[in-house]
């Protein structure tokens, strides 16, 4: 493992995601990372050559509609915040996605590996 983010707080879905335009999904995104940003700076992740991610969370969301849309703005993050260079296959090796009751309400934890 090489680090660990635990979000708690409303973060969006894939289908919240989905239902809007270009232009709404854009300040929803911007919103989400803003709050988002401080968790994965807490964190102190070292640069990455590359890396795949666990993602665990607590809410009501199925997990393709829980994960997508937040594993996106993540990697997004790591990438504006240059933990990454880049986000394609060769660095971006996979992520795993599991529901976790014992998680707080409304949050995730990734796990970066």
């Amino acid at each position: 493992m090489i680090g660990e983010v635990l979000y708690i707080g409303k973060f969006p879905s894939t289908n919240q995601l989905y239902t809007k335009t270009w232009q709404e999904r854009k300040v929803i995104q911007d919103d989400f990372k803003d709050r988002l940003r401080p968790f994965i700076i807490a964190a102190d992740l070292p640069k990455l050559a590359f890396f795949k991610l666990k993602y665990e969370y607590n809410s009501r969301y199925d997990v393709d509609n829980a994960a997508g849309g937040c594993i996106k703005i993540f990697v997004d993050l790591m990438r504006e915040l240059k933990i990454i260079h880049n986000d394609t296959q060769g660095i971006f090796r996979g992520f795993e996605a599991y529901p976790n009751k014992n998680l707080p309400p409304q949050s995730f934890k990734i796990t970066i590996y």
